[in-house]
């Protein structure tokens, strides 16, 4: 996964990301640190994910734009992909409370406040 982050201030930082099986939601399987202003990579392998399995990403201090580049097994097809915020998926009303709504439900199965 490649995590985009790009922020109007140039001041570096650094900020944690942790990530879950929805499953099992009470345990962290990855945690990784990740950059403003730049492009963090984040192996996703080593975290034994199947293709049955939905993973839950939280970076608390940081937004960024997820970008997974997958390979078939065989090494023959590439993929690079985006996901939308769930509020983006709201046509009308008030998209930025969907947003609360949907992290608050997440969090909430995730023991975050």
């Amino acid at each position: 996964m490649l995590l985009l982050n790009l922020e109007s201030c140039p001041k570096s930082r650094i900020s944690i990301l942790e990530i879950y099986n929805s499953a099992l939601p009470e345990f962290i399987i990855g945690r990784f640190e990740v950059r403003n202003n730049s492009i963090s990579i984040i192996n996703l392998d080593c975290l034994g994910i199947t293709p049955n399995q939905l993973p839950v990403i939280i970076c608390k201090d940081m937004s960024g734009i997820p970008l997974y580049f997958s390979k078939t097994s065989d090494g023959s097809c590439l993929s690079l992909e985006h996901t939308h915020p769930p509020a983006s998926y709201v046509i009308h009303g008030q998209r930025w409370d969907a947003q609360k709504l949907l992290k608050s439900n997440w969090f909430s199965r995730l023991g975050q406040p």
